[in-house]
């Protein structure tokens, strides 16, 4: 991050199509949110979306927002990942951006289902998690099968979350595998 800053250079960031400033951030943000710092995860993602705003450069955006969003999510604050995910969405559609639009739209599902309406949010996940997988976007999957997960198991349906729960563990490396398998003996449990 320090290094992106020293180097920071608007005609790079042209050339190369992204703001390292932006994306050191973003990554760090999660990477801490991850680590059970939610604050500076909090911090780091709101800094990135404002250099972004800043430079007036719609993919950075998109990509911050969704960072933050999927901050949000990490430490379940619903009112974030919604508004990341409304202005996110909003950037998508005016410029094109479908791996954005369906990152945006699960976290939009998952912020309706935890804020009462379940059944919406479960469409609107499922809706977004078909629209990630035909942009060819693999990464973010068992992130986003947890979010599922939580939405199915919210509106208690526990062998959809169950499913999506063994679907995300059937792919994740080291990063979502604590928190799904610790809402997988919750799920085998009840």
């Amino acid at each position: 991050m320090a290094l992106a800053d020293e180097l920071a250079d608007p005609a790079l960031a042209a050339l190369v199509g992204q703001d390292f400033r932006v994306m050191s951030r973003a990554f760090l943000a999660w990477t801490l949110s991850l680590l059970g710092d939610q604050d500076r995860g909090a911090e780091l993602a709101a800094e990135a979306a404002a250099i972004a705003r800043q430079r007036a450069h719609p993919p950075d955006l998109a990509f911050a927002l969704a960072i933050d969003a999927l901050c949000a999510g990490i430490r379940r604050d619903a009112d974030t990942a919604r508004r990341d995910a409304d202005e996110g969405l909003r950037l998508a559609s005016e410029h094109g951006f479908p791996m954005f639009a369906a990152m945006h739209a699960m976290h939009r599902g998952w912020a309706r289902a935890e804020d009462g309406d379940p059944e919406e949010g479960i469409a609107e996940l499922r809706a977004g998690l078909a629209a990630f997988e035909a942009a060819g976007a693999r990464m973010l999957r068992p992130w986003l099968l947890l979010l599922l997960a939580r939405a199915c198991r919210l509106a208690g349906h526990d062998a959809d979350a169950l499913q999506a729960v063994d679907e995300a563990l059937a792919e994740v490396t080291r990063c979502w595998d604590v928190e799904l398998e610790e809402l997988r003996r919750e799920l085998v449990s009840t």
